[in-house]
C-alpha cells in the first residue's frame, strides 16, 4: 500500500503507472522525463537518501515518535488478536493459526539503527564512480551491486528484520506475507498521518487506520496462504475457507454495485478484494485500539473550535487520509487497473459498514451512511 501526501516523497506506484499509461494513451503534456528520472533517483540511491532523511528530518523526535508508534502498533496488534480470537467461523484449527501469525508478527518501526549509518551507506557504493553528468553509467553501477546484493543473500536465511534500508524515506506501510512482518518506516511518521503533539484520535485515525489496513493484510486471500514464519502453507480449513470465500463473495457485490459518485463508473469488486478486506477490517481494529487506549486515560483532548468528540474526530481523520481528486481519464484507468478502490469509495464503503462510525455520528438507522446490512469479511 502507497499513501500519498503534502510532502511529494513516495515510490512509483500503481497509481503513478496507471497516470503515466494514461498520458501516453490520451497525449497529456506533462515533464515525464522529469518525472521519471525522480522516481528511478528515489528507488537506487535509497541507502543515501535514506540516511539523509533519518539525519535531517527524524533524529530529533526519533525516540519519542518511535515510542508512541510503538505503542499505536502494539495496541492494533491486541485488538487484531481479540478480533481473532473472538471470530464464529475460523474454527479451532484455523483460529490457532492466525494467532500464531499475530503473534510472531515482526515489527519494523521507523529504521534500523545498527544498519543506517553512515559506514554502511558508504561501504554500499564503495567502489562506484558517481558524477554528475552521467546519470546512466550511475544507474548501471547501482543496478549491478543491487544485482550482486540479491545474487548473494540467495544462500542466507530470509532477513525479517528490515536490514537494507527500503523505503526509509517513504510516505507508506506495508505488510510482507512471506517475512510474516509489518514495516512502518520514518517517512509516514509525519503530519497528515502522525505527530506526536496531536491528540492520540488523530493519531490513531491517521496512521492507525493504515496500520490496521495492513496488519488485516495478513487475513487477506494472499495472507490466509503463508503461515507465523512467512512460509507457504494454507491453514484456512474447508469450513473456514467457505466462510471466508462466502463473505467475500458479498463484498465484491457491495463494491461491484457502487458507482462513483459524478459519473457512470463501477469497481471492480473482484479485483479490489484483498485491499476492500483490509479497509474494513483495518478501520474497525484501529477504532476498538484506540477505545481501549482512550479506556486507559485519565485526559482527552479535544481540537480548539472543533466540536467533535475524540470519536468522531478519529474517524475525520481516517477520511482525511484519502483526500484526493481524480480527472475522469485517471479515474477510469484506476478502476482498470489498480487493485484499490478510488478513494472516495474507500471512505463512503468503509464508513458505511461500520456500526461504530454510525454511533460516533448518530447516523439515523437505514440512512445513507448508516444502511440497515453492513458487509465485513473480520
Amino acid at each position: 500500500m502507497y499513501y500519498q501526501s503534502s510532502l511529494g516523497i513516495g515510490y512509483r506506484t500503481s497509481s503513478y503507472i496507471s497516470s503515466n499509461n494514461a498520458k501516453n494513451k490520451y497525449a497529456v503534456s506533462s515533464d515525464e522525463r522529469a518525472e521519471d528520472c525522480y522516481y528511478i533517483f528515489t528507488e537506487d540511491f535509497k541507502h543515501a537518501l535514506g540516511w539523509m532523511f533519518v539525519q535531517k528530518y527524524f533524529m530529533k523526535n526519533q525516540r519519542a515518535a518511535v515510542k508512541e508508534v510503538t505503542t499505536i502498533t502494539n495496541y492494533i496488534i491486541n485488538a487484531v488478536r481479540k478480533l481473532l480470537q473472538d471470530n464464529k467461523w475460523l474454527g479451532e484449527t484455523s483460529k490457532r493459526k492466525s494467532l500464531e501469525k499475530i503473534q510472531q508478527l515482526v515489527k519494523i518501526i521507523g529504521f534500523n539503527a545498527k544498519t543506517m549509518t553512515a559506514q554502511n551507506v558508504n561501504e554500499f557504493f564503495q567502489g562506484m564512480r558517481i558524477t554528475a553528468n552521467n546519470f546512466f553509467r550511475n544507474i548501471i553501477q547501482i543496478k549491478s551491486k543491487s544485482l550482486k546484493l540479491s545474487l548473494t543473500e540467495l544462500r542466507e536465511k530470509p532477513n525479517r528484520k528490515g536490514d537494507d534500508g527500503d523505503g526509509i524515506f517513504s510516505v507508506n506501510a506495508w505488510y510482507d506475507s512471506e517475512m510474516n512482518s509489518i514495516t512502518i518506516p520514518a517517512g509516514i511518521l509525519r503530519n497528515p498521518f502522525f505527530n506526536i503533539r496531536s491528540p492520540m484520535s488523530l493519531n490513531f485515525g491517521g496512521l492507525g487506520t493504515i496500520l490496521g489496513h495492513e496488519l488485516m493484510h495478513a487475513f487477506d486471500n494472499d495472507g490466509t496462504l503463508y503461515n507465523a514464519q512467512g512460509e507457504y502453507s494454507p491453514w484456512l480449513t474447508t469450513s473456514a475457507k467457505a466462510s471466508f470465500e462466502r463473505l467475500s463473495k458479498e463484498l465484491i457485490n457491495q463494491y461491484s454495485h457502487f458507482k462513483i459518485p459524478g459519473t457512470s463508473l463501477h469497481i471492480n469488486g473482484q479485483l479490489t478484494l484483498d485491499e476492500n478486506i483490509a479497509d474494513n477490517g483495518g478501520i474497525h481494529v484501529a477504532y476498538n485500539a484506540f477505545l481501549k487506549w482512550k479506556s486507559s486515560q485519565n485526559v482527552h483532548y479535544m481540537l480548539p473550535g472543533l466540536p467533535l468528540s475524540s470519536d468522531q474526530l478519529f474517524f475525520l481523520t481516517f477520511a482525511q487520509n484519502w483526500c484526493a481528486h481524480f480527472s475522469t481519464i485517471a479515474l477510469r484507468n484506476q478502476l482498470r487497473h489498480d487493485p484499490h478502490a478510488p478513494d472516495m469509495a474507500r471512505v463512503l464503503l468503509t464508513l458505511r459498514n461500520s456500526k461504530e462510525f454510525a454511533a460516533a455520528y448518530r447516523c439515523q438507522s437505514g440512512s445513507y451512511m448508516n444502511p440497515a446490512r453492513k458487509y465485513q469479511v473480520w
